[in-house]
Parts: structure tokens; C-alpha cells; sequence
């Protein structure tokens, strides 16, 4: 019996494509067991699109190209692949597809493969499907109408109507399957249900000894947070990764700089990670 795992961070490239201009991010957790690839993906503040549709694409260690689609209304899912990906060395990358290829959000580990080559290898791949590869804007030229600008607008448009029937929809009826059958598999994180009583949560381990959190903050019995957290020793510098949304969380009120987490915090209502005031 073979297993290996991975977990990965990504962090916004482009803007545009958020829920009322915030931030976008997600967790990508990749489990190989005998052969057979689970892709469990986490997304958060991702706005839905009228055309195109958003693909994760992989390249693993053997630089072998995954894609999955997401539809026009991208949240977290789950993927089964028959064949084993290598992650000796990973790359991940949301994109918008379209006319165009845009990487909206990318996380990658042991690779110094660059994004501007990931994409290169992607446009390779669609260019026999009659995809077009980007045409780089030159600023040199003076154009009568500033295409990228005027479809950029319509898009924001129309993101914008599309944002009150979102933000509707309980986030948390979207995940609560994925998340109820998490808690049933993985074992329960202790130390945290001792610093937050009205949480649960559980530890995820992605090599022998790493591991990383995730859990469920209720008030009043109704789901309140959907949190992830990274254990580590209390620093003033949060991970580069987390920056910005992250806030650190101490096991102990007796000992505020010692061992604790790193901790994100996602509304069940609405999918938005909360912001933190740096």
C-alpha cells in the first residue's frame, strides 16, 4: 500500500474575478493512495462568469499537465483520477478560460518552474483545439479603443449584477457535505477544542509528522466559521502565504507566544475569508 499527500496555499495573481473586489484564495490538498489521485479543492471569494469557465490545471513532478474543470461557478470540489500524480514536485493553477487563458490564482512546491512557463505549457496543450495563446499588449502602440480595458469593464458589470443573488446562497450548504465527511475520516485536533469550546476540528496530516487544521466555529448552533489553521510557535511575521487573512491563535491564554495557530477564517454564510487588519 502506497500514500502520499500534499497540501497547498494559493495566493491571488489577478484581479477581477472576486466576490465584490475581494481577495481571492484556497487550499488544494492532493492525496495519492495505491495509484488513484484525490484532489480536494478549496476556493474562496470566487465570483461566477456569464461565458468562459475557470480549470484547475496541475503539472506534477514527471511535468506531466492535469486539468479540471470548475464550471462557470467555481467552489470547492472534489476530484478522483485514475493514474498517480507525482508530488515530488507540484504546481497548481485556477484559470480563466475564454478567448484567452489567465491564471486567476496559483500555489506551487519544490519547483522552479516560473508561472509565465506553466502557462506557456498550458497554451501548448489548447493551441490544437484551436485556443490562441495571449498576445502581449503593447503599451507603444496607440490604439483607437482599449479592447483589454472593455472587456475587463463588461466583466466587472456583470460580476456586479451577479453578486446580490450570490452572496444569497449559503456558503456553507455548498461545503457541508465535503466538510461532514472530513470530520468523519481524519482524527479530531484536541488543542483546539480546548482554546475555542464552540469549535471542532481536526488534524490533517500531509506527511508523518506536518499536519494542518481545519474546523467549524458554530454561534448559537448554527455554523458561524469555516477555519483553517497551520500549527506553529507564536512569531511576529504570519506565513508569507497567509498574510493579510491570517491572525495567530494561542493554545494557551497562560502563554499568548507560544504554541499555537495560524488560523483563517472563512463566513459560513457568505464564503468570504475575513480580513485581518495588519
Amino acid at each position: 500500500m502506497s500514500y502520499s499527500k500534499q497540501v497547498l496555499i494559493l495566493k491571488e495573481h489577478l484581479k477581477g474575478y472576486s466576490i465584490s473586489g475581494k481577495s481571492l484564495s484556497g487550499i488544494c490538498r492532493i492525496e495519492v493512495e495505491n495509484g488513484v489521485s484525490t484532489i480536494y479543492l478549496s476556493l474562496i471569494n470566487f465570483a461566477s462568469v456569464i461565458s468562459g469557465e475557470f480549470y484547475l490545471k496541475i503539472i506534477d513532478g514527471k511535468n506531466s499537465l492535469y486539468s479540471f474543470p470548475l464550471g462557470k461557478n467555481p467552489f470547492s470540489t472534489t476530484f478522483v483520477y485514475e493514474k498517480a500524480v507525482d508530488l515530488s514536485s507540484v504546481f497548481c493553477v485556477v484559470v480563466y478560460q475564454n478567448k484567452e487563458v489567465l491564471p486567476i490564482c496559483y500555489a506551487k512546491l519544490n519547483t522552479t518552474l516560473s508561472l509565465d512557463s506553466f502557462c506557456d505549457r498550458v497554451f501548448e496543450e489548447l493551441l490544437p483545439s484551436g485556443v490562441a495563446p495571449l498576445e502581449v499588449y503593447d503599451d507603444e502602440i496607440i490604439a483607437t479603443e482599449n479592447y483589454y480595458l472593455t472587456e475587463e469593464a463588461e466583466n466587472l458589470k456583470i460580476k456586479e449584477n451577479l453578486v446580490e443573488d450570490i452572496e444569497k446562497e449559503v456558503y456553507y450548504d455548498k461545503v457541508k457535505d465535503e466538510l461532514e465527511d472530513l470530520f468523519k475520516k481524519y482524527p479530531l485536533e484536541e488543542g483546539l477544542k480546548k482554546a475555542i469550546p464552540n469549535g471542532e476540528f481536526i488534524k490533517i496530516y500531509y506527511n508523518e509528522e506536518k499536519y494542518y487544521t481545519v474546523g467549524l466555529i458554530k454561534e448559537f448552533d448554527k455554523p458561524k466559521y469555516i477555519c483553517y489553521g497551520v500549527p506553529a510557535r507564536y512569531s511576529v511575521t504570519p506565513p508569507k502565504e497567509l498574510a493579510g487573512f491570517c491572525s495567530f491563535l494561542p493554545l494557551s491564554l497562560l502563554n499568548l507566544k507560544g504554541d499555537g495557530f495560524w488560523m483563517i477564517y472563512q463566513d459560513a454564510i457568505t464564503g468570504d475569508c475575513v480580513k485581518i487588519n495588519e
